[in-house]
């Protein structure tokens, strides 16, 4: 750690060496090297479980937990499916709506790694049946969510995958001059996969910069009319997120939102730039995600 500057380490299957032997190696990594961060990994989609790990809170057992982060698996396990799933009562955005009031179990939801897919997984464009406006739309809530965000190597060129492993690890393209395909240059690359690049480069340089997404509060609406809203806020800064899955056009009254909106005029679009008059009901596109700096 000391030797490369390294800021932190990724601990797969954290409990397999056994709760006290973690807790305490994990207790002298952070006392020595107090900036340092360890992430680790409980793959449940048990929220009581994943937050079992994660320290800063008093235990049923009497376990101490000196680990700050662990890997939002419950979150990831309905991100996709949520967003493909037609929307009713029990599926569609309300299942992400409803693991994300699991929030309440975790001692700090903000130091939550959340992610759309990883080494062990399908590639997230492939769980979305490769369909590039859900594809904008997971990435929107990555880039906007609570937590911080991974992004899996090849996301931001639409990268596809089964469940081998040999091909979910897959080379990133580039980089040799017998290549036919370069994702740094974008040599090769379809027209959709650099719109994605571009999506990606955009949300993700636009987050850097925003203190409400890094440290801000987060108010969610239950989705309705296949319309999911939410807000990241601080005293200076709001942006509202708004994801969109009705295939004609949508008017979104803003009524019910006024109690974070309060008296906002503006809305900028951080994805497609432009602006919105949040005064009164806004028109969306079909199947889109809409990131707004307010004003």
């Amino acid at each position: 750690i000391e030797y490369l500057g390294l800021a932190g380490v990724r601990m797969d299957t954290y409990p397999y060496s056994g709760a006290e032997f973690m807790a305490e190696w994990t207790r002298r990594e952070m006392e020595e090297f107090p900036d340092f961060n360890v992430v680790g990994e409980e793959w449940t989609e048990n929220p009581l479980i994943v937050a079992y790990w994660q320290g800063g809170a008093e235990k049923h057992d009497g376990y101490r937990s000196w680990l700050r982060s662990v890997m939002d698996f419950p979150l990831n396990s309905v991100l996709a499916s949520s967003l493909v799933a037609e929307e009713r009562f029990s599926q569609g955005f309300r299942t992400l709506y409803s693991m994300l009031a699991n929030d309440i179990l975790y001692p700090d939801p903000n130091e939550l790694v959340i992610f759309g897919d990883n080494h062990d997984m399908r590639r997230v464009y492939s769980q979305l049946g490769e369909d590039f406006a859900l594809f904008e739309m997971a990435m929107a809530y990555l880039a906007t969510m609570r937590g911080a965000p991974q992004i899996y190597y090849g996301t931001e060129i639409l990268a596809v995958s089964g469940g081998d492993h040999g091909i979910i690890r897959s080379d990133f393209p580039g980089g040799w001059e017998i290549d036919a395909v370069d994702a740094v240059s974008g040599r090769g690359l379809t027209d959709d996969q650099l719109r994605a690049q571009e999506l990606v480069k955009t949300l993700f340089n636009w987050r850097k910069n925003s203190q409400a997404v890094h440290h801000g509060g987060l108010t969610h609406f239950l989705p309705k009319d296949s319309v999911y809203v939410y807000f990241r806020y601080l005293d200076d800064e709001k942006v509202m997120v708004v994801l969109n899955k009705n295939t004609e056009p949508h008017t979104l009254a803003l009524e019910r939102f006024e109690e974070v909106l309060g008296d906002a005029v503006r809305g900028v679009d951080v994805i497609r730039g432009g602006t919105y008059d949040l005064t009164s009901a806004i028109e969306l596109t079909p199947r889109t995600a809409l990131v707004l700096q307010v004003d």
